[in-house]
């Protein structure tokens, strides 16, 4: 599949992009200040960033493009603690009981009537973590129940095709309010490597499995395609044979160009290989401004079409990341 987009749209996309994120640092030295009381304040509620916090925008290979918006945060449990100090010191292990979301927005600027704000992807998950305090302490493992949907409503066919008719819409728009959700369970093993002849590179490795399934205590009874859905979107596939096995790379880099290079690739947990899907980001600094390109092939670009193949490029922005106060690890 070749990625078919406008080069006008693009350049245009950049600047329009570009011209945003000038207008929110307009402010300068000021930022500084309120930066800093913000990280205090967060420091004390422990917050801390769970996946990139991003605004960007993105041109996918079967839509129009959009303003792309990923908010993303996670908060430890504290009651769990205080019963872990129930343990003696000896007994005591470094378990946390973590609450995580994710969320993200796609913004129509000038393409869709009215510029509507599609949500596309909503992740709570609940879950525990584990550091080692031996010579694995730069390992983490973690272990935890989720809900991903898209926060849509439309779940049969008459309704699909009365909004699909309704004046300023089409069928193509109508399939982003097509509802799809899932349970899951999953873990995740996370380590980080110091190297020391290269002090100012961090590598990470992350290889994360998830099982979505038929029936959970948030979803209910799953929401995958429907019968009365055609091939636009993949119908004959099911998500655990698209996703759920996922091996992740990151290079950080303390530089002021480059500093952040990822490669994040999955298949499908049921069956292995099958399909594929693959995620490079390369992060660097353009003056001042943590800025990002990406390219993404393969499923899952859209829960509403997670079964389709497509791919699509971006242009991101990173937004203030926050962290908990013993976190030594460079973002």
């Amino acid at each position: 599949m070749c990625l078919k987009i406008d080069l006008k749209k693009i350049v245009k996309g950049i600047i329009a992009f570009l011209f945003i994120i000038s207008a929110l640092n307009a402010q300068g030295n000021n930022w500084v200040k309120r930066d800093s009381t913000k990280r205090k304040i967060i420091q004390k509620l422990q917050l801390q960033t769970y996946e990139d916090n991003l605004l960007g925008y993105t041109f996918d290979s079967d839509d129009r493009p959009f303003a792309d918006f990923t908010i993303s945060f996670r908060t430890c449990i504290y009651p769990f603690d205080y019963v872990m100090k129930m343990f003696s010191e000896k007994a005591r292990q470094n378990i946390h009981l973590n609450l995580a979301f994710t969320g993200r927005f796609g913004q129509y600027i000038g393409t869709r009537y009215s510029s509507p704000v599609v949500e596309k992807r909503l992740n709570p998950v609940l879950f525990l973590e584990y550091t080692p305090k031996n010579k694995y302490k730069n390992m983490t493992l973690q272990l935890g129940y989720g809900h991903e949907s898209n926060g849509q409503v439309i779940d049969d066919s008459v309704t699909f095709y009365k909004t699909a008719a309704l004046s300023h819409n089409d069928v193509h728009q109508t399939i982003d309010k097509i509802s799809r959700g899932w349970d899951y369970v999953g873990t995740s093993i996370i380590a980080n490597y110091f190297c020391v002849k290269m002090p100012n590179i961090v590598f990470e490795g992350d290889i994360s499995l998830k099982y979505y399934l038929n029936y959970g205590v948030f979803q209910g009874k799953k929401e995958e395609y429907h019968p009365w859905e055609r091939n636009w979107s993949g119908a004959a596939q099911t998500r655990n044979n698209l996703n759920g096995l996922s091996l992740t790379f990151t290079c950080y880099i303390d530089s002021s160009f480059i500093n952040k290079i990822k490669i994040n690739y999955e298949t499908g947990i049921a069956n292995p290989f099958y399909a594929n899907s693959i995620k490079v980001l390369v992060g660097f600094k353009l003056g001042n401004f943590p800025i990002a390109f990406s390219y993404r092939y393969g499923y899952n670009g859209d829960l509403a079409q997670f079964g389709k193949v497509n791919q699509s490029f971006g242009v991101e922005y990173y937004l203030s990341s926050f962290n908990r106060p013993d976190d030594k690890r460079k973002k």
